[in-house]
Formats: C-alpha cells, sequence, structure tokens
C-alpha cells in the first residue's frame, strides 16, 4: 500500500503472520517528488523484503535479524562463544537495534556507536565491534542486507601490550609460595607445563600416568561457566606433557585410591582439581591463591594467563626451539613465536 502522507508517501507492506498468529506489516515513510518515483521506491523496498519464492521475510529491523542470527548459531559454536555474543547482542541492541536491515549501512553503524563502550577493555570493545560485524556480513550473505553494508565499518584499534612476565627463578619462588594453600598444585602444573588454566581444571585421572611421568591434555573446562568441555581450544592443543618427579609425586599423593567417584558428565573419568560441590574449581579460587602466593613471594601481581606467556617466553629466551615449545602448550609454531614472544625478540649486528 501506498498512501499520501503531508510532504511524504506511506508505505505498508503485508509480512505476513507472526508466531502469535497476528498479521504483521512493514511501515515506512519515504519522500519523493512524485508518485511514480514513490512506487519506484516502494517496489524496491518490496523486492527486499519479500524472496522471490513468496516467502516473506520476517525480519526487517536489525534488532529482530540478531535474534534470528543467535537462534541459528547456537548449534555451531562452543557453549562460552555463544554465550558471549549473546551478552554483545544484549549491549548493541539499544544502539543499533531500530535500523533497518535492508537499507544498513556502515555509516550508520559507525555514527550510532561512536563514543560508546569507552569504559571497557580495549579488546573488550573491538570483539563487540566484531560480532555486530559478523551478524551483519550473514545478513548480507542471504541477502537481507545491502551487499555493501559493511564497506567502510572498522573495528577499534587494540593498542599492542606487553604483558609483565616471570623468569626462572621467579616460577621457581612462586612455586615453592604457593605449595602451602589448597590450589597450589594447580599453580604448580601452570608453571611446568605452561598449560591452559582450563586444560588443567579439565584434567582427570585417566590422562594421569605417574609410571611414565606424563599427563595428557585431551579435554579442557569453561572456567567462566564450570562446564567441562568434550575437546581443547585446538587440535594442536591435544597434547602429552612429561613432568618432573616432583610434580609426579605430589599428583601420586592426592591420586584417589580405590574406586573413582564418577561425575555424571564425565562418563566415569573423575576431575583431578574439583570443587566442593564436585563441579570443577572456580576460576577465582585459583586467582585469589596465584595473587596470595604472588604476594608471599614477594613478585608482581599477574594474571592466571601471564604464567603461560611467562614459560614460553622463558624457554625461547634460553634457547629452546620454537617448535618444541609449540609442542609443550599445544600451539602452531607461528602462533608460538608471533603471540608470545615479544620480550624475546633481538637482534646482532654485522661486524664490518
Amino acid at each position: 500500500m501506498l498512501e499520501k502522507r503531508g510532504k511524504g508517501w506511506l508505505v505498508r507492506i503485508y509480512l505476513g503472520r507472526g508466531e502469535d498468529g497476528k498479521k504483521k506489516y512493514f511501515t515506512q515513510m519515504i519522500y519523493a517528488p512524485t508518485e511514480y518515483m514513490a512506487r519506484q521506491m516502494e517496489a524496491d523496498i518490496r523486492r527486499k523484503l519479500v524472496k522471490p519464492a513468496g516467502y516473506r521475510v520476517a525480519v526487517h529491523s536489525l534488532g529482530e535479524w540478531f535474534d534470528v542470527w543467535l537462534s541459528e548459531i547456537k548449534d555451531t559454536v562452543s557453549y562460552r562463544t555463544w554465550k558471549e555474543y549473546e551478552s554483545h547482542v544484549r549491549k548493541l541492541k539499544p544502539l543499533v537495534g531500530d535500523l533497518l536491515l535492508y537499507s544498513v549501512q556502515a555509516e550508520a553503524l559507525s555514527k550510532r556507536l561512536a563514543g560508546q563502550f569507552t569504559h571497557l577493555r580495549p579488546k573488550t570493545r573491538k570483539n563487540l565491534y566484531a560480532t555486530l560485524k559478523t551478524a551483519v556480513r550473514e545478513a548480507v550473505e542471504r541477502k537481507l542486507a545491502p551487499s555493501d553494508a559493511l564497506v567502510g565499518f572498522k573495528l577499534p584499534r587494540v593498542p599492542h601490550e606487553i604483558r609483565r612476565t616471570l623468569g626462572r627463578d621467579e616460577l621457581k619462588r612462586l612455586i615453592e609460595a604457593a605449595k602451602e594453600y589448597r590450589h597450589g598444585l594447580i599453580i604448580r602444573l601452570l608453571c611446568v607445563t605452561g598449560a591452559r588454566l582450563g586444560e588443567i581444571l579439565g584434567l582427570t585421572w585417566d590422562c594421569v600416568d605417574v609410571e611414565r611421568r606424563t599427563i595428557t591434555i585431551e579435554k579442557s573446562v569453561d572456567t567462566k561457566h564450570r562446564v567441562l568441555k568434550g575437546d581443547v581450544k585446538t587440535p594442536q592443543a591435544r597434547r602429552t606433557v612429561e613432568l618432573d618427579d616432583e610434580t609426579t609425586a605430589l599428583l601420586k599423593a592426592v591420586m584417589p585410591s580405590g574406586k573413582v567417584v564418577p561425575i555424571h558428565w564425565q562418563k566415569e573419568k573423575s576431575l583431578v582439581f574439583q570443587a566442593d560441590d564436585g563441579r570443577p574449581v572456580k576460576y577465582e579460587a585459583v586467582r585469589k591463591t596465584l595473587r596470595k602466593a604472588l604476594e608471599k613471594a614477594g613478585l608482581p601481581i599477574i594474571r592466571i594467563h601471564d604464567i603461560r606467556h611467562s614459560v614460553v617466553t622463558l624457554l625461547l629466551s634460553e634457547g629452546v626451539p620454537p617448535i618444541l615449545v609449540a609442542n609443550l602448550v599445544g600451539h602452531n609454531v607461528g602462533t608460538t613465536v608471533n603471540c608470545y614472544a615479544q620480550q624475546v625478540r633481538h637482534g646482532k649486528g654485522l661486524h664490518l
């Protein structure tokens, strides 16, 4: 329907019935000098809203598309990734959710987001923009949004940050200081293996071989939601790590004797590190242990993941081949060198 309204024209297009059985319409005011031009604009809008086969698009705003997109990708990404997308969408909807999907443009997106989320860490802000870009790109691929919708849309710049790492002696002091705490063995394993926290918390007793002095990393824990995942982050992360005698002895000392009490989601496999409720240990509990141990050892406060940075940086600085370091921490060689060895790079001038 096209109806003259003041200086413009009201376009009203029937979209069919919603899930509640009520009729749904798309309405928009357009401005054109003649009725002929207005009808051309109406026809263009109708073509974008109605598929050739006659299927009427049920979404016409970016906010509605966010809901459809989240629903469709739920079974294609990890639970943690989906929850992160969901969190981002909640923040984005109030700012860009009312924009019309069929005419959305990068300029409008950038203007709506200008000056927003400045209280967040640069990386978190960039991830928000990336989620928006991913959702809109999917709409473009389905021809629900203009092909040039993202042309000129740029992600915020994240300044490069060099994290403080610990040296060999400092790692030894940290391990020694952590001994008296309940989760000190977790800290020790992080220091001697360079593993991710989720990998250590996801360690089960069937993956501990005290005779061969090894642990096999083949699963991990979502540390935010305390959920044991059936796999590790990347194919390279599946690996076996040799341990020193003292670490092996400490694991053997806490190994349960007799029948291991199974946890229902582990299929008869018991976690090495469990909280009192039988679930994986809380991230916050390990973080507090690390902080106490660092303070006791007189070391600077660092993040849990910075232990991993420390191990990689230390080994590379001592001349251990990158391939061996990558095998230890479960990376490909490129990632190990480019992302974890910022403080190791040095060059030697020519002696002429």
